[in-house]
């Protein structure tokens, strides 16, 4: 493993982690997908933090049966 972490403090900071990527995934979907009507709109709303290969595939899966 990359980090020496007590096992009790992992699984603290894995849970920790979780609930963060969590709310971020929640918060960019509300804000660059939930915010526009087309998924060419979406598109070009790509948050500077997110490849653009990556933005493509998420705004996808979003539109997807799977992704709602």
């Amino acid at each position: 493993e990359k980090f020496d972490i007590d096992k009790c403090m992992r699984r603290w900071v894995m849970m920790s982690l979780s609930t963060k990527w969590k709310k971020w995934k929640s918060s960019l979907k509300k804000e660059h997908y939930d915010a526009h009507e087309t998924d060419e709109e979406r598109l070009e709303d790509c948050d500077e933090r997110v490849l653009p290969d990556q933005w493509t595939e998420l705004v996808r899966f979003w539109s997807s049966e799977e992704g709602t």
